[in-house]
Formats: C-alpha cells, structure tokens, sequence
C-alpha cells in the first residue's frame, strides 16, 4: 500500500484518511509497527474495533460485510460525497495499482471494479519477502508484471480448478472462468470482480446482503462501472493457504448444464453483470493467440449463462445471508451482554435436564406426523430404539455402542452437542437413557461461548457431537472446548453424517490430520455401502414430504418411507462382513471415540 505507485501518488491528488478494522487487541501492536507510522506520514489513520463481529468462526461472509460498512459507517449520509477504496487484508497491491485508481476517479468514475487473483500462500510469501525494495521498513514496491510472473506460476489450485482449458480436475462450484493462455498469460470471467473503489449514489445505513451479493445494487444501481481488466493497470493477488478448499476438488469436470444450475442457485444480478467481463493477468505483451483465447473463454462462458435461469436470485434475504442471520446476530448479543453486563452466564446450568422423556421439542406434533411416526416405529423402531431397517442404523451403530456401554451405569451425566434438537439423530436416544444431559447448539461449542449457556457445568462421563461436513473442520475448537467439562476418565463420541449425498473420498480425510488432536486415546469408526446411501436419500425425502402437511405429501412419505426402509434391510446384513475401521468406497457415516486420559 506505502509503495511509491499507490497511496503517497493517491494522497497528492486528494485528501486520504485510511481506516483499519481490526480486533482492539491489536491495536498498540499495529499502532507501534514502522509501516503504520509511515502511513501516517502519507496521511489520516485511525483504528476502528470488529471485536463483536468476530464473535463466530463460521460467518466470514457476513463478518466482512459488516466489517467494511464500519469503515465509514460515521460518514452517514456524506458517504456519497466520499470516494470508497477498499482492501482485504489477505490482498497484496501491485506497484502503481492506486495511481491508476486515482486517474480514473479523477476522470468521473464512481464505480471501479478489478479482480483478485488467488495465489499459494506457502509459495508466495518467500518470494515477496525477497523483493521488498527495503527490509528495514517493510515496503513491498513491485511492478505488475514482475508480480504477474510471480502469481500466474503460482496461481492456487481453486484458480487450476475453474480453468476452462485445463480440465484435469474442478471445484465443486465453479463461479470463475479461466484460460490458460501460455506461461506468461492468463484470461479470466469472474462473478463477480471485486469492487476496489466506489462513490455511492445513495446513503444505505445497513446492508443486508454479503459484500460481494448486492453491494452495487444497494450503493451504486445506476451507475456505470469502469473495470480495469488490465494486469497492467491494476492488480492485486490474494493469498491463500495451499490446502484452502482442497477438499472441494476432485477430478475430472463437470458439464455446462451441472455448472449453469449450480450458479443459478445462488447468482444474483451483481454476479451476472460481472461475470461478462474478460478480464487478463499477464507478464508480457499479450501474444497474439490471445484473441483466439479470448473468443474460446468467451463462448464457454455464454454457453453457460444461456442454460442458467432466466431471473437471477435476490440479493435481499439471500437464502445464504438467511441462513447465517440468526447465529451470526445471536453472538453479536452475546458480546454486547456480556461488555455490559460483565457476564456472560447470568443463569448457569439452566440448560441440565433430567433424562428419562424426550424433549418437548420432540413431543406432540399434528395428526399427519403422528400417523406416519406411528407407521415408522413400527417398522424400524422409536427414534431412542432404532432397529435394524432404519436406514441409519449403519451409521449410527457404533455411536450408539460406546454411548450405551458408558450409560450402562447409574446417574451418568451427558453433554450432547448438535445443529439443532429436531436435527439431531442421537438425542432421543441420549434423552431416553441418560441420569442428566444438556443439549447444546454446536454454535456455542465452535465460537467458545459454552459458558453463556451452561456455566460452569462440567463432570460429563460423556460428550456426545453431530457435526456436519462444514463444521468438521472446527473439531479443534469443539474438542478444546468440551474436554475440560469431562471427568478424567470420560469419553468424546463425534459423529458426522453425509446425509446429503456428498462425495467424501479417503484423500479428503487425509487432509484433516489437524482436525483431531494428537493427545488421549482415539479410534475411528467408517460406514457406508452403495444401499445405505441410496436408503437413507429416500428417508430424507420421506421426511422433506411429510413437512409438507397434506395427505398428498403423506402418501409420498409413505411409499419413500417404505422404499427406504426396504433397502437399508438389505444394505445393514452386510455391515457386519467388513471392518469398520476401513475406509469404506461410499461413506455415510463417521464416527471418532475419544479417551479422555
């Protein structure tokens, strides 16, 4: 940013102020680092705190959006007097990237847009280190091309995954598209390119969609943007650690129909106004096969558009931003309760229950769902007893053994750790057959936030966790926060569920060898056979239906419901012939014991 070519040029031709959002703990760090003191030199800097955005791991989305609206949420309604130049802190700044900004702005434009380009972390860093023009005050002044060489060798494998013309293996989401032109040339479609600079058209004191979902639509809807597509304009690479999203590849690509419906599930008008621009990182004049290069990306990327949805999605009340609200809010209270009150638990343990009943949450329902949980414990079993034609028996068996043997003893104490009560597969057995329990959102558990619910509670025999695929990756947070609440002696059961039909390969859990921690006793336990999966997708469709409420969606219940049931009778008499500590071909199902010692 202090390079000769960025903000001292921007700070000649107008008055700068920079902005850091950043945790107050590290304010006196930042404050006494010589890159600051030298910003402050060039011009304006203040510190702002994001301490109650930060209170959650698994919302970086909705934390970034609120995060840059504090940068100059003082402005008010003088925003749209004020040009807007923003920076993620993973970004690395070209030499001369501001000076171009600057000519533009002094041109007329409001709204400038130039993508990122994601590079290997571990690669990378080394390399910029070495070609700092001086290492005693940090000063990173690399021209575009020199920095182009450096990223387009390196580019990160989620780039490698999305390149049109190399197909060797993909992401699950493909959102941009790249050609490999030759060595030193590289052309990009991104949905969307990332806005660097704006001067809003209106004033909008909350912005209730992510960053990178509505921003232009919300600030800047008539404006016409100015794209700075040119490497050699501007440019900015962002660094990213090599196994980020590494679990996302596989090989082999999908086809345009598979991508087209997954971007029109989520696009909104924002990404598809974007994603038209060609956009070129390059480290030498352009050869002339670029042409031919740019026709063939191009083609590909309206073939795609012609077979998406015909409406983008909404940006306001994006099933995404949805779906993070409510945690996401629900910490920022937490963090505002406890600076005012000095307490974040001021009813502890108020969440024991005693063991014996299910929860009224999984009480009573309307008559439809009676019938068919009627029809469906006959069959299968009550969901505290699950008999062998439940399509998750296989996966739920080995969980259920180790819990059962513990609780085997009189007045055991559980700590069971879930999405949700109606979610969770394993509390209405644990309800059922526990002295106590406490049943906790995996929420509190990740984001270090289990005392705001259940005090000071611990002498567990026994932790019990459901995670999802997404969730997993926190198991260290999980794991540091519940084993302090257990006896010496007590056990950790974490139980994960592919209960979308994801695929999950042996090379994916190799890459969680961070995941688990490397003290006490573990073990691990696979499931999954071809039958079982196909069981248990129609016993989810089964339940899909019956929420629908009708005699309609009864019938449909029933017969997935008795398909499904007929099937895992089939697929459990095989469970048994193979070990479960192998890595099965289809896994459904993981479950991890761990001795705490």
């Amino acid at each position: 940013m202090v390079a000769p070519g960025n903000l001292p040029t921007l700070a000649q031709s107008f008055e700068c102020e920079l902005v850091l959002v950043t945790e107050t703990a590290f304010f006196e760090r930042v404050r006494h680092t010589s890159i600051f003191r030298q910003i402050e030199k060039i011009c304006k800097a203040r510190l702002v705190s994001l301490d109650d955005l930060v209170m959650t791991r698994l919302h970086y989305g909705m934390a970034l959006t609120y995060a840059y609206m504090r940068g100059f949420q003082d402005l008010g309604d003088r925003v749209t007097e004020h040009y807007l130049i923003f920076l993620n802190s993973d970004f690395v700044l070209a030499d001369g990237s501001y000076r171009a900004l600057a000519q533009r702005m002094l041109a007329g434009d409001r709204l400038i847009v130039a993508p990122s380009y994601c590079v290997v972390e571990e690669r990378l860093k080394p390399l910029l280190r070495d070609v700092l023009t001086d290492p005693q005050t940090n000063v990173l002044a690399i021209p575009p091309r020199e920095m182009a060489a450096l990223a387009i060798p390196n580019r990160h494998y989620t780039i490698r995954g999305k390149t049109v013309n190399q197909q060797i293996y993909s992401m699950d989401r493909i959102e941009q598209f790249y050609w490999y032109v030759d060595e030193h040339t590289l052309l990009a479609h991104q949905l969307p390119i990332a806005v660097v600079c704006m001067k809003p058209e209106r004033a909008v004191a909350r912005l209730e969609t992510f960053w990178d979902y509505g921003l232009v639509s919300e600030f800047c809807p008539t404006t016409k943007p100015c794209v700075l597509g040119d490497s050699d304009d501007f440019l900015m690479i962002e660094l990213r650690s090599e196994n980020t999203y590494a679990e996302y590849l596989s090989l082999g690509w999908p086809s345009l129909a598979e991508i087209a419906d997954d971007l029109s599930s989520f696009t909104t008008k924002d990404h598809r106004d974007y994603g038209r621009y060609t956009l070129i990182l390059h480290s030498r004049d352009m050869p002339d096969s670029v042409y031919q290069a740019k026709a063939s990306l191009r083609a590909f990327v309206d073939n795609v558009y012609s077979r998406m949805s015909s409406e983008p999605c909404d940006h306001l009340k994006h099933p995404y931003w949805m779906a993070s609200y409510t945690d996401f809010h629900r910490a920022k209270a937490l963090y505002h309760a406890s600076t005012s009150t000095g307490d974040m638990c001021p009813e502890p343990s108020r969440y024991l229950r005693m063991g014996g009943a299910l929860p009224d949450s999984l009480g009573s329902r309307g008559l439809l769902w009676r019938i068919l949980a009627w029809i469906q414990a006959a069959l299968i079993g009550q969901p505290s007893c699950i008999g062998h034609g439940h399509p998750y028996w296989d996966d739920l068996r080995h969980a259920i053994h180790i819990v059962e043997k513990i609780l085997q003893k009189k007045d055991r104490k559980v700590l069971i750790i879930s999405l949700s009560e109606e979610q969770s597969l394993l509390l209405p057995w644990v309800a059922k057959a526990a002295k106590a329990y406490v049943r906790v959102d995996e929420f509190y558990a990740v984001n270090d936030l289990l005392e705001s619910v259940i005090g000071l509670e611990s002498n567990f025999d026994i932790c019990v966790i459901e995670v999802d695929f997404d969730t997993l990756r926190y198991f260290p947070n999980l794991f540091r926060a519940v084993r302090p609440r257990l006896k010496k002696t007590g056990k950790i059961v974490a139980l994960y569920l592919n209960a979308y039909d994801r695929p999950v390969y042996k090379k994916i859990l190799t890459m969680m060898k961070n995941y688990f921690p490397s003290t006490d006793g573990s073990r691990v336990y696979f499931s999954g056979t071809m039958l079982g999966a196909r069981a248990k997708h129609l016993f989810n469709s089964s339940v899909a239906l019956r929420r629908r409420g009708s005699f309609v969606g009864l019938a449909g219940a029933v017969v997935c419901m008795l398909l499904g049931i007929g099937l895992a009778f089939v697929a459990n008499r095989w469970t048994d012939s193979g070990s479960p500590h192998r890595f099965p071909k289809i896994l459904t199902g993981l479950t991890v014991e761990i001795d705490i010692t």
